[in-house]
């Protein structure tokens, strides 16, 4: 039995996963973290796999980096992204699932 003491009812918390799923609200992030969950890549790369603006791309790599979704690292003068915890990544997936199952 769980009581309103476990991280369950823990507001503090559902508040702050509230706002960190946010994140995934995005198709374009949901894209992008698709995306680099199979190898990483460079904004220039990722604007062209998913035909968008750099710019735009650029925006939203930089959200999801500075809410711990990406990481990246620098190699002469490109900037690598890459999926920062495969959690996060796995949950964009079960999600699809789910909504999958539902359609069936």
């Amino acid at each position: 039995m769980t009581t309103k003491t476990t991280p369950v009812y823990d507001r503090r918390l559902a508040e702050r996963q509230a706002q960190f799923c946010g994140v995934f609200s995005s198709p374009i992030r949901l894209q992008i973290m698709l995306l680099l969950g199979e190898r990483e890549l460079t904004v220039g790369e990722i604007a062209e796999i998913l035909d968008y603006a750099m710019p735009l791309v650029s925006q939203h790599l930089r959200l999801m980096r500075d809410k711990g979704c990406l990481g990246s690292r620098k190699d002469g003068k490109n900037v690598y992204y890459f999926v920062q915890n495969t959690k996060f990544l796995e949950a964009i997936r079960l999600v699809r699932e789910g909504m999958s199952e539902r359609e069936d």
